[in-house]
C-alpha cells in the first residue's frame, strides 16, 4: 500500500544525485583540484575568507569549505588572483624546468667531454699502434734485407764449394804421378 505522502511527491533533482550541503571537509590540495587552482592560492584563499580549518586524522588540514564556493563560479575579482597565482606556478614550473634543462646541459657537456677525452686517448693509442707498426715493418724489412744478403752469400759459398769440389775431382782425375810431377815442377 502506497501512502500519500509518497503518491505524487515531487523530489528536487540535484546535481549528481546528492542532496547540496552546505559546508564540507576538504584538504587543501582537493579543494585546488575541485577549483583549479594550486595549493598556494587555495591556502591564501582560506586565509582571506577565513574558513575554519583543522587537522586531521592523517596529518592533513581539513579546511569546512562552503558548498556555494564549490558550485558557484569565481568572481571576477578572485579570477584575476587565481590567474596571478596560476601564472606565478606557470613561472615557478618554467623556472624548474630551466634549472632541470640546465642540469641537465651540465651533465651532457660532461659527457661530452669524456667522450672526447676518450677519442683523443683512441687516437694516441692509434698513433702509438702506428708508430709500432712502423718500426715492426722497418725491422722486418732490414731481416728481410739481411736475408737476402744471406742467401747471397750462401749462393757464393756454394758455388765456391762446388768450384773448390770439382777442381779437387780434377787433381784426383790426374793421377799420382802426374800430381807428383806438377809439384816437383811448382805448377
Amino acid at each position: 500500500m502506497v501512502t500519500g505522502a509518497s503518491v505524487g511527491a515531487v523530489h528536487p533533482v540535484y546535481p549528481c544525485d546528492r542532496p547540496p550541503m552546505s559546508e564540507e571537509w576538504m584538504t587543501y590540495r582537493e579543494i585546488g583540484a575541485r577549483l583549479g587552482i594550486n595549493v598556494e592560492a587555495v591556502r591564501t584563499r582560506v586565509r582571506r575568507a577565513g574558513w575554519r580549518t583543522q587537522p586531521g586524522n592523517d596529518g592533513r588540514t581539513r579546511v569546512l569549505v562552503p558548498d556555494r564556493v564549490l558550485v558557484e563560479p569565481v568572481t571576477p575579482e578572485e579570477e584575476g588572483v587565481n590567474e596571478r597565482v596560476n601564472r606565478t606556478g606557470d613561472v615557478t614550473g618554467l623556472v624548474a624546468l630551466l634549472t632541470a634543462a640546465e642540469a641537465r646541459v651540465t651533465r651532457l657537456e660532461g659527457q661530452l667531454q669524456a667522450e672526447r677525452d676518450r677519442v683523443n686517448e683512441a687516437r694516441s693509442e692509434v698513433n702509438r699502434l702506428r708508430s709500432e707498426v712502423a718500426d715492426q715493418t722497418a725491422r722486418a724489412d732490414r731481416a728481410e734485407q739481411a736475408s737476402t744478403t744471406a742467401r747471397a752469400e750462401a749462393r757464393d759459398a756454394l758455388q765456391a764449394a762446388d768450384d773448390l769440389r770439382r777442381r779437387e775431382s780434377a787433381w784426383w782425375q790426374q793421377g799420382r804421378w802426374r800430381r807428383l810431377r806438377a809439384a816437383w815442377r811448382g805448377e
